[in-house]
């Protein structure tokens, strides 16, 4: 994020954002799982990249 660039040593807000993101990525794992479809649509409307082998 921009402000991780600007602040390099703010190690709160870097420990908050990678919670964020691995909480979003445990959900996606969850979701290829359950529903290979939808997992698809989301991280196609999301642009961020799979992950899981079996959605692909």
């Amino acid at each position: 994020t921009g402000h991780l660039k600007v602040h390099k040593k703010d190690n709160h807000s870097r420990r908050g954002l990678l919670k964020i993101i691995s909480k979003r990525r445990r959900l996606l794992n969850y979701l290829g799982k359950s529903n290979p479809k939808d997992y698809l649509d989301i991280t196609k409307s999301l642009k961020i990249t799979s992950q899981l082998r079996s959605a692909e």
